[in-house]
């Protein structure tokens, strides 16, 4: 994660602006409690009622289409959906959904699994949903609970919500790209992982960004990763111990290490005397409005007007 040291000098500088002897808290962003949007039946709508907190706001959608509609809300959240209401027919549409909502993670919700859910479950597993809680089981009650409530949707719906204006200078697959990977980026350490995810090979994605002459994905990655680790430890009730655990360091002294390297401050400096949006707006600075020219023509997965397609495939009668 070490190459986020290409504005170093600079971003130093924009962090040091940033400090002052109170520290500014970046305003939370209206509406960024977590969205959960299901397509589930009845009994299982009441236990993700149950699962969830009294704030997170929960969508019970009868259709694919009503879901698409309902998670235009939110840029991140929880999409739940049970395989025995998946017809084989509506596979595709299902597809582009998850396609066009990157920044939604997704789960199959069964009760019991029985061989009336087999194709179900064989349709969401083509459409890349691997997921699949069986709430019979203790273990994927817990689960879901852990999904519902999950702690990163606030923080990366606010920081989305603040970088929406630099989002617009991008492509539509770029801007679907960066939301996927601001997604994934609390439990995603390295860009062979983030690309198994996607579909596409690390070297791929490589070499595109650098044909592009854009940063590299490794840049986006780590970048958002300090996002997560200056929001998070903007609560001071968090340790440094629990920071490095949420976002899967495998020590605190890794995790500091990190801080040390794309910043050249400690992860306690960091905490004490510079704020959030100072680094946000160094992200901003370095990452996109610098490359706005690149960024509104590139294509990271080789395809053309990705977004365009998606919407008018899925809202087709």
């Amino acid at each position: 994660m070490s190459d986020f040291t290409y504005p170093r000098e600079r971003g130093l500088k924009n962090l040091c602006a940033a400090r002052c002897s109170k520290r500014f808290v970046l305003p939370s962003a209206p509406n960024n409690h977590a969205l959960v949007v299901t397509v589930l039946e009845p009994e299982l709508q009441a236990n993700v009622r149950l699962a969830a907190n009294p704030d997170s706001r929960i969508f019970h959608a009868t259709s694919l289409s009503d879901a698409y509609s309902a998670t235009r809300q939110s840029t991140f959240g929880l999409f739940l959906i049970s395989p025995t209401l998946v017809a084989v027919t509506e596979e595709e549409r299902l597809k582009i959904l998850l396609a066009h909502r990157a920044g939604f993670r997704t789960a199959g919700v069964v009760r019991e699994q029985a061989p009336a859910t087999e194709a179900g479950l064989s349709t969401l597993d083509s459409c890349g949903i691997r997921t699949v809680l069986d709430l019979s089981t203790k273990e994927d009650w817990k689960l879901l609970r852990s999904l519902v409530v999950e702690p990163f949707n606030t923080n990366a719906n606010t920081i989305a919500t603040h970088l929406r204006p630099a989002l617009e200078v991008c492509s539509g697959d770029m801007r679907q790209l960066i939301l996927r990977l601001l997604r994934e980026a609390p439990t995603v350490r390295t860009v062979r992982a983030f690309s198994k995810r996607i579909g596409v090979s690390s070297d791929t994605l490589a070499t595109r960004f650098f044909t592009a002459r854009l940063p590299s994905v490794k840049s986006y990655l780590a970048a958002f990763r300090l996002l997560y680790a200056t929001a998070l430890l903007e609560n001071r009730e968090l340790s440094l111990a629990r920071v490095s655990c949420l976002l899967e360091y495998s020590s605190p002294q890794s995790f500091s290490r990190h801080i040390k390297v794309a910043l050249g401050i400690s992860a306690t400096d960091l905490r004490e005397h510079y704020g959030f949006s100072g680094l946000l707006q160094n992200v901003i600075d370095g990452l996109f409005l610098r490359y706005r020219v690149e960024l509104t023509l590139f294509m990271p997965y080789g395809t053309v007007r990705h977004e365009q397609r998606c919407r008018n495939a899925l809202t087709k009668p």
